[in-house]
């Protein structure tokens, strides 16, 4: 457990119902230590996880269902295949156009770290499948120094892909103001766990299964937030108020086992300290066949010290609604696991500045997360449809 004597600063907001005296807080972030590796690189490690199953749960619980990086050929054809008529926007075309360096990106990625999977105990797994779990091998508190040394040309793939599709800018036709006063990070225990929707000044919205795993079964961080007389503390950072962190509510999270969870029930709203930023104008809106997408994500690989800086979304093209089947949204939009919970926005077209911002649901896995849905939910939806793909499903929570 992290020290107590970090302590709680003056910029942390705290729930109303925080009856703990400020000593025993003792889930804070620090500082991460950093691990020395050939050529001069510093990289932070995580911080011990005394829980332990923490990342295991939320990127290795959910085997083949967790959010992916996405082959953007496969992803499109895919979709054309299914519906030959599907029509993109002229600056969606574009992007696909330009995209090779992304595709380039992604295939050395893939070619890297096949060979290398064996030494991440990840080689029974199909490569999509794999490149997932490799967040949670990476970032598991038990990795020594040579155990990074050995995934250093998988890092190095990885950040090359993220310079080649994904960009910490948020796109001009996107009001970024806007997208910073609602998507923010939910940390635990100094790692960040999952993505939220600010949706109102004391409430987000987020994925369930950051709570409760598949079986019903609380998390083992919802277990500990639950526990009477606990000094764990979940935090929700976002960018329009870079230098504070706001207590997650304890009183409104999980605190018994479920029914076993389905994606038309993975959904959360949880209440947080008291925000100051503005809440910007957005509605729900519903997804449209070949509609250009925006959802702004976690990287785990950067080289950013801070978390937020470590938000992204992808400049390539292919992040789009490519099947629409009732509320289920497949898409191309390039994630990792962590990102589960983000809004998956509407991204207008360059000159469009139509107000207010339109958002189609929340990213919550890869396609292969909507073969538990209920056929009513989304009529038609078969487990062929948009295999390289990620998922997002249409809530109305406000």
């Amino acid at each position: 457990m992290l020290s107590a004597s970090v302590g709680v600063s003056a910029a942390d907001k705290l729930c109303a119902d925080a009856a703990m005296p400020l000593a025993n807080r003792e889930f804070v972030l620090a500082p991460l230590p950093l691990v020395n590796l050939p050529g001069g690189q510093a990289l932070p490690v995580p911080l011990v996880d005394p829980l332990g199953g923490v990342l295991r749960s939320l990127v290795q619980g959910r085997a083949a269902e967790p959010l992916k990086q996405v082959p953007i050929d496969d992803a499109l054809n895919e979709a054309r295949n299914l519906d030959p008529a599907l029509k993109f926007s002229p600056a969606e075309q574009k992007r696909q156009q330009n995209s090779k360096a992304c595709r380039v990106a992604y295939a050395n990625l893939v070619s890297t770290f096949l060979p290398l999977r064996q030494s991440f105990g990840l080689g029974g797994l199909p490569a999509d499948v794999a490149l997932t779990q490799f967040v949670g091998w990476w970032l598991a508190p038990e990795r020594t120094a040579a155990d990074r040394v050995t995934a250093m040309p998988v890092l190095n793939a990885q950040r090359a892909f993220d310079s080649a599709c994904l960009s910490r800018d948020i796109p001009a036709e996107i009001d970024a103001g806007a997208i910073r006063a609602t998507v923010g990070l939910l940390v635990f225990n100094d790692l960040p766990v999952c993505v939220a929707f600010r949706i109102n000044q004391s409430s987000i919205l987020t994925a369930r299964h950051c709570f409760v795993q598949g079986s019903g079964e609380l998390t083992p961080m919802a277990k500990a937030l639950s526990e009477t007389g606990t000094s764990a503390r979940l935090w929700f950072q976002y960018e329009a108020e870079i230098n504070n962190r706001f207590e997650v509510c304890r009183a409104s999270l999980p605190k018994v086992d479920e029914v076993e969870l389905h994606p038309e029930r993975d959904r959360i709203k949880v209440a947080i300290a008291a925000t100051d930023a503005p809440i910007p104008a957005w509605e729900w809106t519903d997804a449209k066949p070949g509609q250009s997408l925006y959802v702004r994500g976690y990287f785990p690989f950067g080289s950013e010290v801070s978390f937020l800086e470590r938000l992204r979304g992808s400049s390539s093209g292919g992040c789009a609604a490519l099947v629409v089947k009732g509320k289920c949204v497949l898409n191309g939009c390039q994630s990792l696991p962590l990102t589960s919970g983000a809004p998956v926005f509407v991204r207008p077209d360059p000159g469009d500045t139509s107000a207010p911002l339109k958002v189609v649901g929340l990213h919550l896995g890869s396609s292969s997360y909507g073969n538990t849905v209920a056929p009513s939910a989304c009529p038609n939806l078969k487990p062929s449809d948009l295999p390289s793909g990620n998922f997002a499903f249409q809530f109305r929570e406000s």
